[in-house]
């Protein structure tokens, strides 16, 4: 049986989301309240990219832009990789690799249902090791065709 992004990986929920207006600082406060490393930026309904404390570290606080000027839209990632809820581990990780990234989307019907991080998906292979299923040998064959630096 191969495992899905959803039940597998995480559990289907609609995600909080900030629009690209607000600026970094509560976007910070929001990560921290919600004890999550990543956002949706979403306008309208429609997925426009995601924010990670990454972007907020390295866009805005080493190179010295003021996070209470700067908005979500001038750091974010746009139009980043997705995955769909039955797709298959190995895929997000894939996408991770190829895109050099840590999170991806949920999108299903053009909606995101989830966050799925590289944590979240080392967690799930961790968890199933023991259990030998194929889809193990698949995920270790996908990681080694990218790299995921700083993962």
């Amino acid at each position: 049986m191969q495992a899905k992004i959803i039940p597998d990986v995480v559990a289907r929920r609609e995600i909080v989301s900030l629009g690209p207006d607000i600026d970094v600082r509560e976007a910070a406060r929001w990560l921290a309240a919600h004890e999550v490393s990543a956002v949706a930026v979403v306008e309208d309904g429609s997925l426009l990219g995601i924010v990670t404390e990454r972007d907020i570290t390295v866009r805005v606080v080493a190179a010295g832009v003021d996070p209470d000027t700067a908005r979500l839209k001038d750091i974010m990632t746009f139009a980043p990789g997705s995955v769909e809820p039955d797709d298959d581990i190995t895929e997000a990780l894939r996408l991770m690799a190829r895109f050099g990234c840590r999170h991806l989307p949920v999108m299903e019907k053009g909606r995101a249902v989830g966050m799925v991080s590289i944590r979240d998906v080392a967690h799930a292979l961790v968890t199933r090791l023991d259990q030998s299923e194929p889809w193990v040998h698949d995920a270790a064959e996908a990681w080694g065709e990218g790299t995921l630096d700083g993962a």
